[in-house]
């Protein structure tokens, strides 16, 4: 039988603002670990890490996520030496159906309890919930935060302004760029929703993955078959062909594109993305800036870098053409 191990932090926390007698009681906030009782073996919480760290014992897992307000559950891997302690904005009992079997992997939940001065049962009808989580506010865009002292929920709340959501309203309800997909937290490259400056919805394809550093949206894709039909219908003009996203014909209508076009930097063209992923052969990016792309040019451009068939330069300019419809 394994030795069993119990660490025990208490802390013991003030109000000084509270009217009622009993509401200005003590809140004592106990969090107990013990490493062989705590624990479901060859199981974690999928889907809610929000942080991994490298620790020598799951005692310095625990500690970890004692001191972040954000965690209430771990997932500890004991035989992985790097990246073996990961911490759960979630828990089994809030997030059931993310418990999954993983070989080597244990799910601890974050065992707190609260108690009032005098050793008395905290109640939340006779009692104000102080755990000190509010401190600095970790709500963001305006969210106003609620300190919660339930053992199977999360250890703060916020309350986000109409148009942000997520535990720290870190979410744009209305994502109006890709790099707003990014940052609600997307990974995958995939089709998307998102808002114009008039909230109306459309979709796009976002690429969140191929070059570091950059997100793309999708506005045109073309098979050499249907060349004919985009050859004189440059950018500033509306030839708008939506069939969920079909790589052989696509391409957002006017309106879109310029939406898309004031909330870029960057333009970038590239060959067989759909098949072969990003190569940089058949390849251009160029910044947005000082190029008109909805008008009618035949000059040499300035590109970031430029590569047509192994012949490839970097800040360098090449003859670029786009022009009318001459139908």
């Amino acid at each position: 039988m394994g030795i069993v191990q119990y660490l025990q932090v208490v802390l013991f926390v003030f109000s000084l603002t509270l009217s009622t007698e009993a509401q200005k009681k003590v809140t004592c906030q106990n969090f107990k670990f013990a490493i062989d009782d705590d624990v479901i073996h060859n199981q974690i919480l999928e889907g809610h890490v929000f942080e991994r760290l490298t620790v020598p014992n799951a005692i310095e897992c625990h500690l970890k996520c004692k001191d972040d307000c954000l965690c209430v559950s771990m997932n500890y891997f004991p035989l992985s030496k790097e990246n073996n302690c990961e911490l759960n904005d979630a828990n089994k009992d809030l997030e059931p159906a993310a418990m999954k079997w993983r070989q080597g992997g244990n799910y601890y939940d974050l065992v707190r309890s609260y108690t009032v001065k005098g050793g008395g049962k905290y109640a939340p009808e006779k009692h104000h919930c102080t755990n000190r989580c509010c401190r600095g506010n970790p709500c963001l865009n305006g969210g106003v935060c609620q300190e919660i002292c339930d053992i199977h929920s999360t250890r703060f709340n916020c309350t986000c302004s109409k148009t942000y959501s997520g535990q720290r309203c870190e979410k744009m309800k209305h994502p109006r760029s890709c790099k707003d997909i990014a940052k609600n937290g997307a990974s995958t490259s995939r089709k998307y929703d998102f808002y114009d400056s008039s909230n109306e919805r459309f979709s796009v394809y976002c690429d969140l993955q191929s070059e570091p550093g950059f997100v793309w949206t999708l506005i045109q894709s073309l098979s050499l078959s249907k060349r004919n039909a985009f050859n004189y219908t440059g950018f500033g003009k509306n030839f708008e062909i939506d069939i969920e996203v079909n790589w052989n014909e696509f391409r957002l209508s006017l309106s879109q594109m310029q939406y898309l076009a004031n909330h870029s930097t960057h333009l970038r063209a590239t060959c067989n993305f759909s098949t072969d992923g990003l190569l940089y052969t058949d390849y251009a990016r160029a910044k947005l800036a000082g190029h008109d792309i909805f008008g009618t040019w035949n000059t040499c451009q300035m590109y970031e870098y430029v590569n047509i068939r192994g012949i490839y330069c970097s800040n360098c300019t090449a003859l670029t053409k786009q022009q009318e419809d001459v139908s």
